[in-house]
């Protein structure tokens, strides 16, 4: 079975060519879905990285990937917990309302910013939650 497929995409004046790699992707996926379930974060945070490093996407093909991947094993995920008792609708509506309009000022502002921009950004924001995690992880 072929497992790597050729993409491209084009912003601007740039062409990003890539490789996709369908079991890489299927098991990254899975990895994923199953560690943002567990912790209860959001994929972008692994799958990401993933996508990037692992399968080579360009970071903003990536990102818009990364947000349309994760809508239904959201909700998904999102009922069961609901099914559970572990939902607090009255943090949910307004944080799903300020997520709504956040998403739409950061959709619109990544097509503006450089890749190596981007990627920087990207890293400091991903490096900053881990010694936040840290931190909270080692205090009594």
């Amino acid at each position: 079975m072929h497992t790597s497929l050729v993409r491209q995409r084009t912003f601007g004046q740039t062409i990003y060519a890539y490789d996709f790699h369908l079991i890489k992707a299927v098991l990254g996926g899975m990895a994923t879905g199953s560690l943002t379930g567990f912790f209860g974060i959001g994929g972008g945070v692994f799958l990401v990285p993933l996508m990037v490093v692992v399968l080579h996407v360009p970071l903003r093909v990536t990102v818009g990937t990364s947000l349309a991947v994760f809508m239904l094993p959201a909700v998904l995920g999102a009922f069961t917990h609901w099914r559970l008792g572990n939902v607090d609708v009255s943090l949910w509506i307004p944080l799903v309302i300020a997520g709504i309009i956040g998403s739409q000022i950061g959709a619109r502002s990544v097509v503006h910013l450089a890749p190596h921009v981007l990627k920087r950004i990207f890293v400091l924001v991903v490096l900053a939650g881990a010694v936040f995690m840290m931190a909270k992880g080692l205090m009594p």
